[in-house]
């Protein structure tokens, strides 16, 4: 026994094809947008490429400069080292001692002598005075003060700010005091180590 089907029910092809070309003329070659104008595909592009730049930097700057803070020569420098200690031993016997003082106004640093009766060390023709500063090698100073009065004058062409090591020489190099001065500096006492300190007569 065959099932009869509605009229209803039966979709003619006619029609089928009448709503698929319908369908396609409301789709037109304008809205359909190229990849290349769609904000998140250079979105997810851009983040790669970032990478890849920021990388290129990095490498650049590692290869082209130089790191000030490490030394290539250990030998010579174990070497200096020796030598620093016997330029301390000697002030330490000598029992010399500097005050130190910055004239913002002048751009002038002012050591004054004292505590030693060698007069070897308070008629220095010239005193050497090294700013060591504490990260960049770049900003280190190197200043030659000649005797003015009772004390000795030096003239800073750039004025340090922040935290610096001090080394204060005579004009052989033959002793040396150190210290940690901050500048604007106001004063600043240098003595020798306590370990090579001894008793003057």
């Amino acid at each position: 026994m065959t099932r009869s089907v509605p009229k209803s029910r039966v979709v003619s092809l006619d029609r089928i094809r009448d709503v698929d070309m319908t369908v396609g003329a409301n789709v037109t070659e304008g809205d359909v947008r190229p990849w290349y104008r769609e904000q998140w595909v250079w979105f997810l592009l851009g983040i790669p490429a970032a990478s890849v730049i920021l990388s290129s930097i990095m490498v650049y700057v590692a290869v082209t400069t130089e790191d000030s803070l490490v030394s290539d020569d250990y030998y010579k420098e174990g070497m200096a080292f020796n030598q620093r200690l016997d330029k301390d031993k000697l002030a330490g016997a000598l029992g010399v001692e500097a005050l130190v003082s910055q004239d913002i106004q002048s751009q002038t640093l002012r050591v004054t002598l004292s505590g030693s009766s060698d007069a070897s060390v308070t008629e220095s023709p010239v005193l050497f005075v090294e700013l060591e500063h504490p990260t960049l090698k770049t900003q280190d100073l190197f200043l030659r003060l000649i005797p003015n009065g009772d004390h000795y004058l030096g003239s800073l062409d750039t004025m340090p700010e922040g935290k610096y090591y001090l080394t204060l020489t005579d004009s052989m190099e033959s002793w040396r005091l150190q210290g940690v001065a901050f500048f604007p500096l106001q004063q600043l006492t240098l003595s020798p180590k306590p370990e090579f300190m001894t008793e003057q007569p």
